[in-house]
């Protein structure tokens, strides 16, 4: 079953496509993915962070003792001498925190696997049509202009 994914990924376009990309280029867009890795990696967090706010507000509405994770989730964060209210307003923050410096930081990233992908294309689409000119004129002439801008583009 995985030999048969791992066939089918490596015929597929993405796969092609990245193989266009020269070596080092292709090692930074690694590292892309392992930062978008990352990046989500902090999404998760702060969505943990959401669950216990919520688990902390279950148990204080409800007057019950608070569980065993939960209590050694807020002494790990050095909150457990706090009121609740205070508890409550510092897991909230630090959710907000994460999840926006997250957002914040998935811009800036995109932005740059943007620049990076269409500098690449561009210097791909150069040496396309470097080779294209490259070739003796007898040759593209016995092509139609249309034909020529579609082995081009496609």
């Amino acid at each position: 079953m995985t030999s048969r994914v791992f066939l089918r990924f490596k015929s597929g376009i993405p796969f092609k496509a990245i193989l266009l990309l020269p070596r080092r280029s292709r090692l930074k867009l690694l590292s892309f993915a392992i930062a978008q890795f990352f990046l989500n990696i902090i999404d998760l967090i702060g969505i943990g962070l959401i669950g216990i706010l919520l688990a902390l507000g279950t148990s204080a509405k409800n007057d019950s003792q608070q569980g065993g994770f939960l209590l050694n989730v807020i002494s790990f964060l050095k909150i457990d001498r706090l009121a609740f209210n205070q508890q409550a307003l510092i897991i909230g923050l630090m959710a907000i925190l994460l999840l926006v410096t997250k957002a914040f930081l998935t811009l800036l990233l995109l932005r740059k696997l943007n620049r990076f992908l269409s500098f690449q294309c561009a210097a791909i689409t150069g040496d396309l049509v470097l080779k294209l000119l490259s070739t003796s004129i007898l040759t593209l002439r016995t092509r139609s202009m249309q034909e020529s801008i579609w082995l081009l583009t496609n």
